[in-house]
């Protein structure tokens, strides 16, 4: 780039962790293949410091010393065939508009033309005079222009693509038989031939672009929905600022500010605890279950939740500083590439066919002279051409992610069904994944109590926002009056305490019984009243879905940040000849490397910030219904009930997704094969394979429809 174009990038550009930072939209993006190749790319250049590709892939962050040093990596990303557009915050969206409107556009023009070219033909083939059939071929000829030039845009830079960088994919046989049948077609026009094909190019691309259409506004769909923050609940701070508290962005929070919570509230920002002792739950970071007390001066992180009272937290790091920044940075810095089986095979069939047309033309040319050489390699590009493939693929990704939704589970990257079939490990958190989010309180227990200290019981409990706590809250009519409470502590891993109504009451954990459920232990005055039983009850669904995974003979393990007494419970119910490994007081970090270090495809299901870093590491990510907007983004799969035996059902859809698979390639191996034999034979002329190669599309579509139960236009 020079200078001028350099000095342009500069109001983009903003300096973080001493690196300049600068964001970018990159237009001609279409798949995991295309974010694969700007990858490799990055990866080879010296001066990036750091690259982060967002959202579908169409956004992408560089970091480098220099401003320099960005224009050079956009200039790299435009030898590659895509377009790197510098933008400012909010602006992709407005870009993401434009690209809409235009590929609507292309395609509103394909089908139009298309539509009224398919009218002239029809009057052509039920033998309408010669003096209509040579204006109905004019218009015909003048309409496909608009269809070539405009609508197959997206066509073309695909070829050109292939070109600079010597390699086949799945535009270069659609250019070369666009290319071969239009030349064909004016000549034979103006020549009076009968080689004319502008319906059936005008009807291929529009077939093309409405395919790829389909399946562009179901992974943007998904995308729609920015990640503005990453804690449920924290869209704004409250900050104490020239004497009086005031609301603003977490964004905005300067280190050293002190931040105000309440009871309820989570915190924004990674701080110091500068008030008293306070009560937090950190579960959203750590899974576990269990509250902690923290004194003055120790650390809070960012999406812990005051159980209770007032707190002040003097801020030390915001945004992606944060703890929870870091993990998720992390998971988004080694997002996966989609499965790219099915364009591997296109590159190399599309070789075949190139170099079987070729070679068919040098030996036709020579045996029989120019012509008949250049009607059957043409007819041979037209009818071997795997088109159906180009739009068969992302087609099954539609109709599968639609089937996916259709039950309750929304796919981020439908090619991560294809890979189900590979996977040997099957990984669960605890606390609200195989657990339902609500504690448990025996109501006989409870009401074996007097009034009275019922009511102290339940005033005690309600003082505080804890998992049990709120367990105890179904027991509290919305206008009853609980007596107050004072002297409130809390004894972390023990219970709680208090004043009410003038006796000491203490509600005290015991130890764990079976089927993982607690007794709390009432004390008032030192002396012992009774027991409560609380359990969190296990998910009716999990014990089906484990008699499942172990009839696949999948090993299944739990890692959770819950204590092993807590776990134990869950692990028995794990067949025993499907048991792989049970951990428990695991952090995120430990539950990503173990992830990693599984040998052979993994699925993890889990929910909460803690797990993003482990569902980006397996092969497969599932979340749960509730998790945080972070971990839906992070993961493959997201439930939208809690039902976990919708992973069955997802194993289920991902068979039915490799047999389509298998049906759509066993079809085009043996349809284009056979093509070739018989277009060189001189069986199939260049009517005939204009013919067929529509034909071949409707049946690749019936193929794939009828398989995956849907309907695209359902």
């Amino acid at each position: 780039m020079d200078r001028l174009s350099v000095e342009a990038l500069r109001p983009f550009t903003k300096v973080v962790d001493e690196k300049l930072q600068l964001d970018l939209f990159l237009k001609g993006v279409r798949c995991g293949h295309c974010v694969h190749k700007i990858e490799k790319a990055l990866n080879s250049e010296e001066n990036l410091s750091r690259y982060q590709f967002q959202e579908d892939g169409h956004n992408l962050q560089i970091s480098a010393p220099r401003v320099e040093d960005l224009a050079k990596i956009i200039s790299l990303i435009s030898q590659l065939g895509f377009e790197a557009i510098p933008i400012q915050e909010g602006e992709d969206h407005k870009q993401k508009i434009l690209e809409f409107k235009k590929a609507l556009k292309q395609l509103a023009v394909a089908g139009v033309c298309a539509g009224n070219i398919m009218l002239f033909s029809t009057a052509i083939y039920l033998g309408a005079p010669e003096n209509f059939r040579q204006f109905f071929n004019g218009l015909s000829m003048l309409l496909v222009a608009p269809v070539l030039f405009y609508s197959a845009q997206p066509i073309w830079r695909g070829f050109g693509k292939a070109l600079r960088h010597l390699q086949f994919n799945l535009d270069v046989p659609i250019a070369l038989a666009l290319v071969f049948g239009t030349s064909l077609s004016v000549v034979s026009y103006f020549t009076g031939g009968e080689s004319l094909y502008f319906d059936s190019i005008a009807v291929v691309v529009f077939i093309i672009l409405s395919s790829r259409f389909l399946l562009n506004q179901y992974v943007s769909g998904i995308y729609r929905r920015n990640l503005v923050t990453l804690i449920p609940g924290v869209f704004q701070a409250r900050v104490f600022r020239q004497g009086k508290a005031q609301f603003v962005a977490p964004s905005d929070l300067n280190r050293g500010e002190e931040v105000i919570l309440y009871r309820g509230e989570s915190c924004p920002v990674d701080g110091e605890l500068i008030s008293e002792v306070s009560v937090f739950d950190h579960a959203v970071i750590s899974g576990e279950a269990e509250p902690l007390s923290l004194s003055r001066g120790d650390k809070v992180y960012a999406g812990a939740k005051l159980c209770q009272g007032e707190a002040r937290v003097r801020v030390s790091r915001v945004g992606d500083q944060t703890r929870v920044g870091q993990i998720v940075s992390a998971a988004l810095s080694s997002v996966k590439t989609g499965d790219e089986v099915g364009f591997r095979y296109v590159q190399w069939f599309t070789l075949f066919v190139l170099s079987s047309s070729f070679l068919g033309f040098l030996y036709f040319l020579i045996t029989a002279g120019p012509a008949l050489a250049f009607e059957r390699s043409f007819a041979l590009v037209i009818v071997a051409c795997p088109c159906a493939i180009s739009f068969g693929l992302p087609l099954i990704q539609f109709l599968s992610g639609r089937l996916c939704l259709k039950n309750s589970m929304l796919v981020k990257d439908p090619s991560k069904l294809h890979q189900l079939k590979n996977i040997n490990q099957v990984c669960f958190d605890k606390t609200g994944t195989v657990t339902e989010p609500k504690v448990v309180v025996n109501k006989e227990d409870l009401f074996k109590f007097s009034e009275r200290q019922r009511q102290q019981v339940l005033a005690l409990e309600l003082s505080i926002d804890h998992p049990i706590s709120n367990g105890f809250k179904a027991f509290v009519d919305g206008n009853e009056e609980l007596p107050a409470v004072t002297d409130f502590t809390y004894l972390p891993g023990r219970g709680i305490e208090g004043q009410v109504l003038g006796q000491k009451v203490s509600v005290l954990a015991t130890d764990a019984g079976a089927q993982g459920e607690k007794f709390l232990s009432v004390v008032i005055d030192d002396q012992a009243v009774g027991k409560i039983g609380v359990s969190s009850d296990v998910k009716l669904s999990f014990q089906p879905l484990l008699q499942f995974l172990a009839r696949q003979q999948k090993k299944i393990s739990i890692i959770s940040g819950d204590q092993a007494e807590q776990i134990e419970p869950i692990w028995k119910l794990v067949p025993k000849e499907a048991r792989h490994q049970c951990l428990a007081s695991v952090t995120p970090e430990e539950k990503k490397v173990f992830i990693k270090n599984i040998s052979g495809p993994s699925l993890m299901v889990g929910d909460g910030v803690n797990d993003v870093a482990a569902l980006n590491a397996a092969t497969v990510g599932v979340s749960m219904p509730g998790a945080l907007e972070s971990n839906q983004d992070f993961a493959d799969v997201a439930l939208l009930k809690g039902d976990l035996t919708l992973i069955q059902t997802l194993f289920t859809i991902s068979d039915k997704v490799n047999a389509t698979h298998r049906r759509l390639f066993t079809f085009t191996a043996v349809y284009n094969s056979l093509c070739v034999i018989l277009a060189l034979m001189g069986w199939i002329t260049p009517v005939w394979a204009a013919i067929l190669m529509p034909v071949s599309s409707v049946t690749v579509i019936a193929l794939v429809t009828t398989r995956l139960g849907v309907r695209p236009w359902k």
